[in-house]
């Protein structure tokens, strides 16, 4: 089954914010197209249930663009909403499923691989 792209994004953010790094958007639109293209080709599966689109600077997917579009080239920021707020209004933020710990194992080890070489403008 594959993900929201927004989930693989926020698993990407929420891995930057606990080793103290940022990230832009072009780098976090790059280390999502990494990681779907080696999903792909280990598992034959896609891993975002989204096209990934050819733009003038890279690879976009572009519900992860208009997402962030606001922050530019600056780091991604985010405040952290409280979990009982989402839950009474019932929304549910996008996220890997807990006990997929294939998936993880693979966004870590994008994130080790690419993480601090992907150029960010």
């Amino acid at each position: 089954m594959a993900y929201d792209a927004k989930a693989i994004a926020n698993y990407f953010l929420d891995l930057a914010k606990s080793k103290g790094e940022k990230l832009t958007l072009m780098k976090l639109l790059k280390l999502i197209y990494f990681a779907h293209g080696w999903h792909l080709a280990i598992t034959g599966k896609p891993l975002i249930d989204e096209q990934v689109e050819a733009w003038q600077y890279g690879p976009v997917i572009p519900s992860v663009y208009h997402e962030f579009k606001g922050f530019g080239n600056q780091p991604i920021t985010r405040s952290e909403i409280d979990p009982q707020l989402l839950k009474l209004f019932d929304i549910e933020v996008p996220a890997i499923h807990e006990d997929d710990s294939f998936t993880k194992s693979l966004l870590n080890k994008i994130w080790d691989t690419y993480g601090a070489d992907v150029p960010h403008v």
